[in-house]
């Protein structure tokens, strides 16, 4: 049986997830130009150089409602966790691994409120299965736990981590510049 999890470290505290764990990874993407109406005015001018009045020089060939979308690496790749604490949870869980949900959850809760989470301090995510996975520099949105008292023992959490860029390099070499 192969077993799914993910670890989050985040303000100094490790967080091992694995049950319960639903974990999805794929990319938003975000287009340079076009994409979700974003960009009309310069769609417009694509079309207007493109359309020379001569239907037959229309590229799109259906007038104005055809978009162009350039992506040159816009977006960002994003993670989806689900996932489960239980009572008695062995796997790190902050400082609360072994304690009550109620600890555990606030403990998570805890670590990415009073966390600053950048570019310039990431928080690191694993994950993938016991046996082969991938680590990332990640900041977070939509970080949620739920703790609910018709499901006795259990906590269950979500949050989106999307992968950002570690620029603490950039920011020390920056501080070392003679102006």
């Amino acid at each position: 049986m192969v077993q799914h999890w993910a670890k989050l470290t985040v303000g100094g505290q490790v967080f091992e997830m694995s049950k319960g764990i639903v974990i999805e990874d794929g990319v938003r993407t975000g287009f340079l130009v076009g994409g979700d109406g974003g960009g009309s005015t310069v769609n417009a001018m694509f079309h207007e150089l493109m359309d020379d009045g001569n239907p037959f020089n229309n590229s799109t060939g259906d007038g104005q409602r055809a978009g162009i979308h350039i992506d040159k690496g816009g977006g960002v790749f994003q993670v989806q966790i689900e996932f489960q604490t239980y009572q008695g949870n062995t796997d790190a869980f902050g400082g609360a691994g072994g304690g009550d949900v109620w600890s555990q959850a606030g403990e998570l809760s805890k670590a990415i409120e009073q966390t600053e989470v950048d570019s310039f301090h990431p928080a690191r995510l694993e994950y993938g299965t016991r046996t082969g996975g991938g680590a990332l520099d990640v900041v977070f949105e939509q970080p949620m736990t739920t703790l609910d008292v018709n499901k006795f023992g259990i906590a269950e959490g979500s949050l989106t981590c999307l992968k950002t860029a570690d620029l603490r390099n950039a920011l020390d070499a920056i501080k070392r510049l003679p102006f």
